[in-house]
């Protein structure tokens, strides 16, 4: 039997002359080399594919064996590279995520009115938050009062740190969120508990023949508006409306909807 006296053909490596050049052409030919500048990694990679299915074919161009491999390497390598940049991409978003929400939680941090240094935020408050009996809660409001007749300048001064304290507050616990609605939704229960709600609502309006306080009047409802307005500034926010609807829905936190329930049963 004849001996097959056909050679293989070299497949030569792929060469670079810099991070940005391509070197294109085939080098067994006589055709000249063509340099391609500021491809991009993505058209780079790609073109490199085309070259591996190129020097598979020029092994032996009659050879079907060599025709499916290097169909199928050019597949296999384009579903690896395509999964490869899909997962960079993803990378890449979160990152840009995470690095935008660290930077949101800096901006929060820029219109604390003078930071509080020393004793917690809840030593200069005096109250232990959120409180759970309407007198309380009076009590604590009233603290906040700048402008309470009958305060001497040192009582003035210490509602100036007790307003600032609270708005700092508020600032901690609203950090993680850019919604002002869901800020509200954080700050209210933070100060009162479901109990105190229930005496509340927006503007004091009577809720099924109940006459309820008005939050809107509280410094707490101004201590809320003072942050929400330097948080987000030129937005038009229904802040009390907002407040209203959360007030209005405290009969069912707190498990107060099972309980309702069992006695209606």
């Amino acid at each position: 039997m004849k001996k097959n006296s056909r050679q293989p053909r070299i497949i030569e490596p792929i060469h670079e002359e810099d991070e940005d050049t391509i070197i294109t052409g085939n080098k067994t030919s006589q055709a000249p080399v063509t340099f391609i500048k500021k491809l991009t990694k993505v058209e780079e990679y790609r073109l490199r594919l085309d070259k591996v299915k190129t020097s598979l074919l020029q092994y032996d161009e009659n050879d079907p064996v060599m025709d499916f491999l290097a169909n199928y390497m050019q597949e296999a390598l384009t579903d690896l590279f395509d999964c490869f940049i899909s997962e960079i991409s993803n990378m890449k978003r979160s990152i840009q995520y995470d690095l935008k929400t660290k930077t949101d939680d800096i901006k929060t941090l820029r219109f604390i009115p003078n930071p509080i240094q020393g004793p917690s935020i809840q030593g200069i408050l005096a109250t232990k938050l959120p409180v759970e009996i309407l007198e309380e809660f009076q009590k604590f409001d009233n603290s906040l009062d700048v402008l309470l007749t009958a305060r001497s300048d040192h009582d003035q001064q210490l509602c100036k740190e007790k307003k600032n304290s609270l708005i700092s507050y508020f600032t901690r616990i609203c950090s993680s969120s850019e919604d002002h609605k869901k800020n509200i939704q954080v700050m209210v229960p933070a100060v009162m508990k479901r109990s105190v709600q229930l005496v509340y609502s927006g503007a004091g309006r009577s809720i099924n023949g109940t006459s309820k306080l008005s939050f809107n009047s509280t410094q707490t409802f101004n201590c809320m508006t003072e942050f929400l307005h330097a948080k987000y500034p030129g937005v038009a926010m229904k802040i009390l409306s907002i407040t209203s609807d959360y007030l209005s829905g405290a009969k069912d936190r707190e498990e107060g909807y099972k309980q309702r329930k069992k006695v209606t049963a």
